[in-house]
């Protein structure tokens, strides 16, 4: 096992700035997702800390080793990307056992390694085929045994599931957690896939325009979002982010918006009456029913999702367009259907406010009363 920490890396591509001065400590053995859009500079850091890119500027250590501008074969890191790359004139078996061969092990230990990794990976069936014999899948799986071999500090693994049909890819998910844990070697893996990282990652390290937007546990990145970016990448179908202004009705404060008003649990420091805010509610959150007298907004049925247990509804409220989720029988009791009018109310507890201009979370949803006692 071996730590990973990287210090103010800088990658420019002539005048592309691709990474911004990107820093972060990643422990012994933990299992790590760098989680973004495309372009958003996270590939390139996988690749800097592989040696396949050298940064512009700023210093990376595997184990406490300065590694900067070392080759990847001097880093001792295992590696698989998108685009995987089988040795074509090589049996499956042959690529599998390459690394093993060339580190000077046994043809009985290599052949009780090809045992364990094959049948964990399914490929146990195609280990006499050659690479141009393979589907996707069955290649990829392929360049992943071909990492795990391996007696590598650190794994690398870029979009590595992402060619894999719906089935195996969630076998996978929980298999490659599994693997990790079990041989404890410290792995980054880059993703734009939620469920992947959500699911598997000890933390995620969220990045956009070539910087880290937040670095944290899963349940952190999801409850406790940094900034609007995070919330509204983070989470499926994303937060629901609305542009408001602070107003008084009475004593109370609230977050009045184009369709209605959200009201607000607590008002932050900085923020008045007349201050413009975004304001975000994740789908789960949005409380739908029949026409009636709520403050809180109305709006019409633009569409449903059936997704089996749960129902997505997308409703047009004072020009803007809101998500929410249901479950499947409450949306068939209620009747909803499209062109249908609906009643809008959200829980003060589950609401954010975001700073116009920057985005910094300024107000984190917090807790019912009725969590707090379940909690307890």
């Amino acid at each position: 096992m071996a730590s990973v920490l990287v210090h103010q890396l800088v990658k420019r591509f002539g005048d592309v700035h691709a990474v911004h001065d990107v820093g972060f400590k990643v422990n012994d053995g933990e299992f790590v997702f760098f989680l973004g859009p495309s372009g958003c500079g996270k590939t390139t850091t996988l690749r800097m800390i592989a040696g396949l890119l050298m940064p512009t500027s700023g210093r990376i250590e595997i184990g406490g080793r300065n590694v900067t501008f070392l080759r990847p074969r001097h880093r001792n890191v295992g590696m698989v990307f998108q685009q995987n790359v089988l040795y074509p004139h090589m049996s499956v078996a042959d690529n599998l056992a390459y690394p093993l061969k060339v580190r000077g092990f046994t043809r009985a230990e290599v052949r009780e390694k090809l045992g364990e990794v094959a049948e964990r990976l399914r490929i146990a069936d195609v280990l006499d085929r050659m690479p141009d014999e393979l589907s996707g899948g069955q290649s990829q799986r392929v360049a992943i045994g071909r990492m795990l071999v391996r007696q590598a500090d650190v794994f690398l693994m870029d979009e590595a599931i992402s060619h894999l049909d719906a089935k195996l890819r969630a076998h996978m998910r929980t298999e490659l957690r599994h693997l990790q844990k079990t041989l404890g070697v410290t792995t980054l893996f880059v993703s734009h896939d939620q469920l992947e990282a959500m699911s598997m990652g000890d933390r995620i390290l969220v990045m956009n325009d070539g910087a880290i937007q937040q670095f944290g546990t899963p349940q952190e990145v999801f409850d406790r979002p940094a900034n609007r970016f995070v919330a509204s990448f983070v989470g499926e179908p994303h937060m629901n982010i609305l542009p408001a202004e602070i107003r008084y009705e009475g004593a109370r404060p609230v977050a009045r918006w184009a369709g209605g008003a959200m009201p607000l649990p607590d008002l932050p420091r900085g923020l008045v009456e007349g201050s413009l805010v975004d304001v975000g509610i994740r789908p789960e959150h949005v409380v739908l029913a029949a026409p009636g007298g709520s403050d809180a907004g109305h709006g019409r049925v633009e569409a449903l999702e059936p997704l089996g247990a749960e129902c997505l509804v997308t409703v047009q409220t004072g020009g803007e367009t809101l998500r929410a989720r249901l479950p499947a029988v409450r949306a068939d009791r209620l009747g909803f259907v499209v062109g249908a009018m609906v009643s809008l109310q959200f829980p003060r507890d589950h609401i954010y406010l975001f700073d116009k201009a920057g985005g910094q979370t300024l107000l984190q949803a917090g807790f019912t009363e009725e969590l707090r006692l379940e909690a307890a």
